[in-house]
Parts: C-alpha cells; sequence; structure tokens
C-alpha cells in the first residue's frame, strides 16, 4: 500500500537533504531532483528565503515521505516521477523542495524536504489535521491513476494525539531539558516507524546520531539556547531505551493497530447487528422518528436513482411517504425517458458510444487541467530564479571584484548562492535572463491561473453529466431491465478513454 507521512523539521536542514540525497540510495544520485533550489547548494537557498520570511514559529523545513508497497509493480523511475507529482500537488509551486528516490530498501520510497517557507509570498506553510487529510487524498488519487495500491483509512490514535500534546508542552518551554527533548524524540519517532532501522533514520534526520558504548544505545543531543554543542545521553531509570525495548515498543505498536483495526471491524459489526434487532422491535411512531433523517426528498436539480419502494422501511409505515416516493420515480422515469429521446438513444450501443464521447470530453478537459498545472507550478519557479538573478546581479559581481577573502565576500554568501543557482537554472533551460521582463512572466501567470479556474468549471460540468449517465444506466436497468452498459465494460470505457488521451497528448 502506498503510504504518505510529514513531519516538521525544527534543525539539521542541511544534514536531512545530505541524508536523502544520499549516492548509495538514489542509483548514484540519478534519482534526485529539486524545485525552485539546486540541489548542491538547497539548504543555503531555504534559509536564505527564510531569512526573508515571517519569522513565525520555529520550524525551517518538512519532510514528507512516500512509500509504494513491494507489491506494486513500480520502476525506480516512474516512482520518482510520482514523487514530483505529489509535490507539485501538494506544494503548489510555492516552496522549495528536494525529492530523492532511495531504492536500498525492498519498497521504493520517497523522502522530500522543503522549505517551510514560501518563497511566492514568504508565508510559514502551516499543517495540520485537514492538511494531512489532504496528503491522503492526493496521493491515493495518484496511485488510483497509476494502477498501484491504495492505503484503507485509519482512524487516529489517541496515544499519537496524546504525544502530540506532549510535543507542544515541549515547544511551549514547560519542559526543556535535554533529556526531556530526548524522550519526545524517542517516542515520536517510535510513534512513525515500523521497524528499528525506521526508527533510527528518522532520528538522525531530526538530528539525533546515535552510537553504541557497548550494548547500550546513546544519542547525540544538540544543547539548548544559541550554543552549538553537543551532549551524548542515554536514558536510564524507569523509562530505559536499550534497542532491545525499543524494538519491542515498535513491534508491538504495530500488532496493536493490527489488533485495533480487526476490534474496529467486529465493534461495526456487532453495532450494525444491534441496530437492526432494535428497529425491528420499536412501535411504529418510533421507527417514523427514528428512520426520518436518514431518506432524503428527491432533489429536483439534478437525476436521481429509482428508489426500490418496496424495500423502504419509511415507505412501508407512512402511506404519504410512500405516494412521494411513487411520483418521485415516476418523474425520474420520464426525465430518464426525455434524456434518451433528445439525445437520439435508441438501444444500448447508441448509449455506450455517448458514454463513451463523454468520457473522453471529460479525460480531455482533465488533461487541459494538469497541463495548466504543470505549466502554472514551471512558471513559478522560474519567476523565482528570475527574481533571483535580477535581485542579486549586482551584488554578485561586486563581491567577486572584492575577492572571495573579504568580509563583503562572506556576508553575502547566501545571496551569491542564490543567484550562481538562478544563472544556473537558466543555463539549463537556455534562455537569457537578461532578456526575460518579470512583469510579462506574471501576466502570464495570471492568465494560467484564470484560464485554469475557467477549465476546473468545464470540468465539474463534465463530471456530473458524467454521473447522471450512470444513474440513467442505472434507472435503466432497474426499471426495464436493460443493461445500457455492463458495469465492467462501463469501467473499460473510462480506461480506454483515458489511455487515449494519453497517447495524443505524447503525440
Amino acid at each position: 500500500m502506498a503510504v504518505s507521512k510529514i513531519h516538521a523539521l525544527y534543525n539539521t536542514l542541511g544534514k536531512a537533504i545530505s541524508y536523502i540525497t544520499n549516492p548509495d540510495k538514489t542509483d548514484g544520485g540519478c534519482l534526485v531532483s529539486s524545485f525552485g533550489c539546486s540541489i548542491e547548494t538547497a539548504a543555503i537557498e531555504m534559509m536564505l528565503t527564510a531569512s526573508q520570511g515571517r519569522n513565525i514559529g520555529n520550524r525551517i523545513g518538512y519532510h514528507m515521505l512516500q512509500s509504494f508497497s513491494p507489491e506494486d509493480n513500480i520502476t525506480p523511475e516512474k516512482a520518482h516521477e510520482l514523487g514530483k507529482e505529489f509535490a507539485d500537488k501538494m506544494l503548489k509551486g510555492k516552496f522549495e523542495y528536494v525529492i530523492a528516490t532511495h531504492i536500498d530498501k525492498d519498497h521504493i520510497h520517497n523522502h522530500i524536504i522543503f522549505n517551510a517557507t514560501s518563497f511566492y509570498d514568504l508565508n510559514k506553510y502551516h499543517h495540520d489535521n485537514k492538511d494531512t487529510q489532504r496528503m491522503h487524498e492526493i496521493n491515493d488519487k495518484i496511485c488510483s491513476e497509476n494502477d498501484l495500491s491504495v492505503v484503507e483509512k485509519k482512524s487516529v490514535d489517541k496515544k499519537l494525539a496524546d504525544k502530540s500534546r506532549e510535543k507542544k508542552k515541549y515547544r511551549k518551554g514547560e519542559d526543556i531539558s535535554l533529556r526531556a527533548k530526548l524522550k519526545t524524540a524517542i517516542e515520536e519517532a517510535i510513534s512513525r516507524s515500523g521497524t528499528f532501522e525506521e526508527f533510527l533514520q528518522i532520528m538522525k534526520l531530526e538530528g539525533f546520531d546515535h552510537a553504541y558504548r557497548g550494548k547500550m544505545l546513546r544519542f547525540q543531543v544538540p544543547s539548548l539556547g544559541n550554543s552549538k554543542g553537543y551532549s551524548m545521553i542515554r536514558l536510564n531509570g524507569k523509562n530505559m531505551y536499550t534497542e532491545e525495548q525499543i524494538r519491542k515498543k515498535i513491534q508491538n505498536q504495530q500488532q496493536s493497530k493490527v489488533n485495533e483495526n480487526s476490534e474496529n471491524e467486529q465493534q461495526q459489526l456487532q453495532q450494525t447487528t444491534i441496530k437492526s434487532k432494535e428497529k425491528e422491535q420499536l412501535p411504529k411512531t418510533k421507527i417514523n422518528q427514528k428512520t426520518s433523517s436518514q431518506y432524503d426528498k428527491p432533489n429536483k436539480k439534478r437525476m436521481n436513482l429509482i428508489v426500490d419502494i418496496s424495500k423502504n422501511i419509511k415507505a412501508q409505515e407512512s402511506r404519504a411517504y410512500n405516494q412521494a416516493l411513487v411520483r418521485s420515480n415516476i418523474d425520474t422515469l420520464v426525465k430518464t425517458m426525455n434524456f434518451l429521446t433528445e439525445n437520439n438513444i435508441q438501444n444500448p450501443d447508441d448509449f455506450k458510444n455517448y458514454y463513451a464521447a463523454k468520457s473522453a470530453e471529460y479525460e480531455f478537459i482533465r488533461e487541459d487541467i494538469k497541463q495548466l498545472e504543470n505549466k502554472q507550478i514551471a512558471l513559478s519557479e522560474k519567476i523565482k530564479f528570475t527574481q533571483d538573478y535580477k535581485k542579486y546581479h549586482n551584488l554578485y559581481y561586486a563581491a567577486k571584484r572584492a575577492g572571495s577573502r573579504t568580509k563583503f565576500y562572506m556576508e553575502h554568501e547566501s545571496e551569491i548562492v542564490a543567484f550562481e543557482a538562478a544563472r544556473l537554472y537558466f543555463t539549463r533551460i537556455g534562455e537569457n535572463p537578461d532578456k526575460i521582463n518579470l512583469t510579462d512572466l506574471f501576466a502570464d501567470y495570471r492568465l494560467i491561473k484564470e484560464d485554469k479556474f475557467v477549465t476546473g468549471l468545464s470540468l465539474k460540468e463534465a463530471g456530473k453529466e458524467i454521473n447522471n449517465l450512470d444513474i440513467i444506466s442505472k434507472n435503466v436497468e432497474d426499471a426495464l431491465g436493460i443493461e445500457l452498459v455492463e458495469r465492467e465494460k462501463q469501467n473499460q470505457i473510462k480506461e480506454n478513454t483515458k489511455k487515449k488521451v494519453n497517447r495524443d497528448v505524447a503525440r
């Protein structure tokens, strides 16, 4: 199953980027890309952006993880491509990031380190539960579109919520000892780990390198305050963290999740059975009161499904509601027949062709949206590098004339790096930045944004049409026993249409 995770980085941005871009894990560095920055100088460029932004909170970056199941048929190159798509949809071309695809484990996975400060508007990235849900939805959609497995939705773990509260207390300064800092980091890393090796990786990404003294596991903890020193600490006493105990905690955590899912399924089944029995034993008045909100009134603005009155509890108990459903079903059949007549659909083949045409229209609009999004993201990156080039152009050459050993040069090293990264970008795309007009770029960006909005409305309408066709097909099948389009063929039409669109775009 494809899994996505995210957590904030509070220190060692450079170390985190160095770790994920390790050549031994990324096919010699071939599976590493960046957006809005150079891979080699990403940390410096990100910190320069952050220095210009609003300094809200101590988050310097975020680390996203996208891992694929070993059972998925996916190549490292495809995984890297999907990782970039995932990052672009999440960050919308507003944050610098580095992505690295690791192939050193039995499952391919992407690491994405991105700046907590946006170069687009210099605002800080805010991540909450809604954003986590959006991240999972984006990842699931990408995986579904590429025939990869999708993880099932899970409820929030109460223990993780408790640990989150402890973490907030620590950040507010309620517990700022080095030992407490290490304990918080260890507990959080355990909660996000599936194996001991993954636990060590997460600790390292957060700046806690490990070492052994004999069999005793110790961690290097950055000192508090402005000091750049480090302390090697091991936890002992009641909360002693040996390798064996950490492995056991991770194993117990994984097992408890499996057991919890199983218990939840059993509880849902029991609750459904109990509710059904209670409903049978309730008097008629109670049934009407209990179930009145469960049946929506027919919506006159859209095509409705035909209701099976014989299986509707409220219709059996209320004559008025029964008659209302009969009228609704008649109205739905009239709408269905009118639609078929107006579009000259006389047999299943006509409907199948009409359905295929509408599906093709939907896919073409969807592809237009995708291309506009890609143009918008690419233009956003171009604007960022153009701004850096023009902003630091004079400073760069002044520093070069002064010499690399001068105080002036060292004070502006970050700006110099940003200028060099911009110059490399324009060399790569083969354009002369001196001839680019920023005003024109911003105007193009606004036009793409407006075009995407209008195309999005068209996509929404096309989606409604497809939904209505699915309803019409079901209504005809239920009322007349005629299957206009078999479910498997219906899905096949959509899939063939999607492949055809991709071939046409590739040409």
